[in-house]
């Protein structure tokens, strides 16, 4: 089983950030997890609409929540 916490510190030390003009991009991170790939896909295309990104997804069948997905968006 994944652990949520060091997973998303790993994204947050590899993230990337934009650097122009002396501004650094900011960027805002949301974890979903869920047990049935139906509902995350849904949940994913709504979140799309809203401007966030998958950055990556992880299945782990003997997960509690098997699907786990990170997100990311610019920060307004």
């Amino acid at each position: 089983m994944f652990n949520k916490a060091l997973i998303i510190g790993i994204l947050l030390v590899g993230a990337t950030f934009s650097i122009s003009a002396n501004e650094v991009q900011k960027w805002e991170y949301y974890v979903f997890d869920h047990h049935k790939l139906s509902i995350f896909e849904g949940f994913a295309n709504n979140f799309g609409d809203e401007g966030w990104e998958l950055i990556t997804m992880i299945h782990d069948p003997s997960a509690k929540f098997p699907y786990i997905g990170f997100f990311k968006r610019k920060k307004s």
